[in-house]
């Protein structure tokens, strides 16, 4: 059976041939058996239009070794894309992650960049969403699955972890000090491993264009 998709004003068609050595099988076995694949493929798409139809099973999924009831324990949790292995290095990093909740996490990346002149806020924040949208990698989170596998689990979607400060009414001493406040906050504010994404933005309101753009991840 040689099988391929082909495209037609109307949408993609799938076309199949058959062929057979006529010492084995004759046309009607071939057909009757063409039949029955027909059907199998008829029913797959007819419950695929079901609304209640979907999920993963283990072979859809990049990490090996899982079993159908941990992918659906998974797909009843989250919005699931994918799940992958972790890197030796982020083993590391889920294990000190896990460690100690007693002290800040030393992996808590931070960057403020300074925006200066005129400033659409609401595009900016559109701008982070896409930026989630279009890298998975983004949207991954890290735990340990079924027998203690560790792995990071890719989320279809992730809520944006946005929000935006204002402090154009204070000067001085005083703003400097709340915008120390909001860094420091967002530096020692833990993530959740297992929720993604593992990245939030602060946007901070200095004055009229001029703006502070706090970037935390992990």
């Amino acid at each position: 059976i040689n099988a391929v998709t082909l495209d037609t004003p109307e949408g993609p068609v799938l076309s199949a041939t058959w062929s057979w050595p006529d010492a084995l099988f004759d046309r009607d076995d071939v057909e009757r058996l063409a039949d029955l694949w027909f059907g199998a493929l008829q029913a797959l798409v007819t419950h695929a239009r079901h609304r209640d139809a979907g999920g993963h099973t283990p072979s859809d999924l990049t990490l090996p070794g899982l079993t159908l009831g941990q992918v659906q324990g998974l797909e009843a949790d989250v919005p699931l894309a994918d799940v992958w292995p972790l890197f030796p290095l982020q083993e590391g990093l889920l294990f000190h992650a896990f460690y100690d909740h007693s002290s800040a996490d030393v992996y808590t990346a931070q960057c403020a960049l300074e925006l200066d002149g005129p400033l659409d806020a609401g595009l900016l924040r559109e701008c982070a969403g896409v930026l989630l949208a279009r890298h998975p990698g983004l949207r991954a989170g890290f735990g340990q699955v079924g027998d203690a596998i560790p792995a990071q689990v890719v989320w279809r979607q992730v809520p944006l972890r946005w929000r935006e400060v204002d402090l154009s009414g204070l000067s001085g001493a005083a703003q400097g000090e709340a915008a120390q406040e909001v860094l420091d906050t967002e530096r020692v504010t833990e993530f959740d491993m297992g929720r993604p994404p593992l990245l939030r933005f602060v946007l901070v309101r200095v004055a009229d264009g001029r703006h502070r753009l706090v970037i935390t991840s992990h």
